[in-house]
This record gives structure tokens, C-alpha cells and sequence, in this order.
């Protein structure tokens, strides 16, 4: 059966809209190194924060450069949660997570805030 023009323009911009749904937005952050040679501390922070600007009610999902319980309470405090893995010397883990030689394999430690879960695993 051949395909009207009216079809196949209602098929292209139903994948244009889907296309547009898929999108993530790629951001230049001009902060740190280069040429200057002067670095800046909690980039990762910075870039998460430029990245979700204007955003309310997401959740954002975050590999340890840029985890930190500071962020996580700054998106609290945009109607935004965080999931991520943190590095083991940050300093506001608590001792008690990281020991893990009494554990049992596949165990798994909570420890608990209002606003925070953390799992050592």
C-alpha cells in the first residue's frame, strides 16, 4: 500500500519529536586548567550545577568526580535528588562504611540523614 505525503509527514515529525526527547545536552564548561595553569576547586560541582540550571524535580546521576554531599544538598535545595558512587577518602563518609574487612562478601552497610542514604557495599 503506498504511503500518502500526509503520512509520511506525520511519521517524520513523529520521529523528530522522539529524537528530540533522546537529546542530552553536551556542556563546555570554561573553568580549571588550561592555559593558565590555575585549577578550581569543586569543578565537578560547578559543572553539575550550569548543567541542571533551570531544572526542577530531576534526578541526577553522578560518577565520583563530581559526587559530593555538598551538591547533593544544593540540588535538595533546587527540588532535584542525586544518585552516586563517592570515593572512598572523602571525608564526610563515615569510618564505620569503610571498614570492610569483618564484613561478609555480598554485605552491604546503610547509614542514614533526613536528606541522605549512603550504602557501602
Amino acid at each position: 500500500m503506498p504511503s500518502t505525503p500526509a503520512k509520511e509527514r506525520k511519521e517524520k515529525e513523529e520521529k523528530e519529536k522522539m529524537e528530540e526527547k533522546e537529546k542530552v545536552p553536551v556542556v563546555a564548561h570554561g573553568r580549571g586548567g588550561g592555559c593558565g595553569g590555575s585549577s578550581e576547586r569543586n569543578l565537578g560541582m560547578h559543572v553539575v550545577l550550569d548543567a541542571t540550571e533551570g531544572l526542577r524535580g530531576r534526578n541526577v546521576t553522578c560518577n565520583n568526580f563530581f559526587t559530593s554531599s555538598e551538591l547533593a544538598a544544593r540540588l535538595l535545595k533546587r527540588d532535584m535528588t542525586m544518585v552516586g558512587t563517592v570515593r572512598k577518602n572523602k571525608p564526610e563518609l563515615p569510618p564505620t562504611l569503610l571498614a570492610s574487612k569483618d564484613r561478609q562478601v555480598f554485605s552491604s552497610k546503610f547509614a542514614f540523614t533526613p536528606t541522605t542514604t549512603v550504602v557501602s557495599s
